[in-house]
C-alpha cells in the first residue's frame, strides 16, 4: 500500500467568501478621489458654493457608509450593520439630488453646443447616477445573499470613478485630451478594475458573481455608446430640455 500522507493536499476553493478587508480597499479610493478633485474642489473650498459642498459631503458620506457596513458585516457586528443601513435612505437621495444639480451646472457653465464636451460629461454623470440606483436596488434584492449583497454595495463606489479618474487624466497626465478620449479612458479603467475583481473571485472560489458581471456589462455598454453621443441630435435636445433651454 502506498503512503499518501506525504502528498500535499490541494486547497479547495472557498465558496461564498466575503471580502473581510473590503473596507480597506474602499478607503484606498479616498486617495483617488482627493487627487481627482483637489484642483477643482479641495483647493477652492472657501469659494465653493453650498450645492457643491453638499454633493461632496454626501458622496464622501456614502463611501464612509460602505466602509463601515463592510467592516460591520465581516467582523460580527450584524446589529450595527442593520442600524447603519438606515442611513442609506437619507444619504442616497441627497447624493442623487445633488448629483442632478452637478449635471445642470456642467451643462450651463458655458453656452451649450452640439457635440460639446459638456454633453458628453453630462452623459457620464447621469449614467453614473442611474447605475448607482440600480446597484443599490439590486443590493436590497440580494440582501439575504450576503456575498452578492456585499459586492453590489462595494460596486456603488465605482460611480465615483468617472469624475475622479477623468480629472486625473486631465490634470496630471500630459496629453491632448478630448472629452471622448477622457470617457474612453474612464470606462477602460473601470472595466479593468471590475475584471480584476471577477478574476480574483474566480481564482479564489471558482465563482463569478452577478454583481460584478452586471458592472462589467454596464461599463462596456457605456464605453460603446459614449462616442456616438457627440453627434447624436436627440441627446443634445435632451440636454437642452434638462436645462430648460429647449424651445
Amino acid at each position: 500500500m502506498s503512503d499518501t500522507s506525504a502528498v500535499p493536499a490541494t486547497r479547495a476553493p472557498r465558496k461564498g467568501r466575503m471580502y473581510r478587508n473590503a473596507h480597506w480597499y474602499v478607503l484606498s479610493l479616498f486617495v483617488l478621489i482627493f487627487a481627482g478633485f483637489f484642483k477643482t474642489y479641495f483647493a477652492k473650498l472657501p469659494t465653493t458654493d453650498v450645492m457643491h459642498h453638499l454633493h461632496a459631503v454626501t458622496a464622501i458620506g456614502w463611501m464612509v457608509l460602505v466602509v463601515l457596513q463592510s467592516y460591520f458585516v465581516t467582523h460580527g457586528r450584524a446589529s450595527w450593520h442593520r442600524a447603519f443601513a438606515k442611513l442609506s435612505f437619507v444619504i442616497l437621495p441627497m447624493l442623487m439630488i445633488t448629483g442632478l444639480f452637478m449635471v445642470y451646472d456642467i451643462l450651463t457653465r458655458d453656452p451649450l453646443k452640439p457635440g460639446g464636451p459638456a454633453t458628453l460629461f453630462a452623459f457620464a454623470d447621469l449614467n453614473s447616477l442611474f447605475y448607482l440606483m440600480v446597484l443599490y436596488s439590486m443590493g436590497i434584492v440580494y440582501r439575504r445573499h450576503v456575498c452578492q449583497h456585499q459586492r453590489f454595495m462595494v460596486s456603488t463606489v465605482f460611480v465615483l470613478f468617472p469624475p475622479a479618474v477623468g480629472r486625473i487624466f486631465l490634470f496630471y497626465i500630459p496629453f491632448s485630451w478630448t472629452a471622448s478620449l477622457i470617457l474612453a479612458g474612464i470606462y477602460l479603467f473601470s472595466l479593468v478594475i471590475v475584471a480584476v475583481l471577477m478574476i480574483r473571485d474566480w481564482l479564489d472560489e471558482r465563482a463569478l458573481y452577478f454583481a460584478y458581471g452586471f458592472s462589467f456589462v454596464y461599463f462596456l455598454i457605456a464605453a460603446v455608446i459614449s462616442p456616438f453621443l457627440r453627434d447624436y441630435a436627440p441627446w443634445y435636445r435632451f440636454c437642452l430640455w434638462f436645462t430648460g433651454q429647449l424651445h
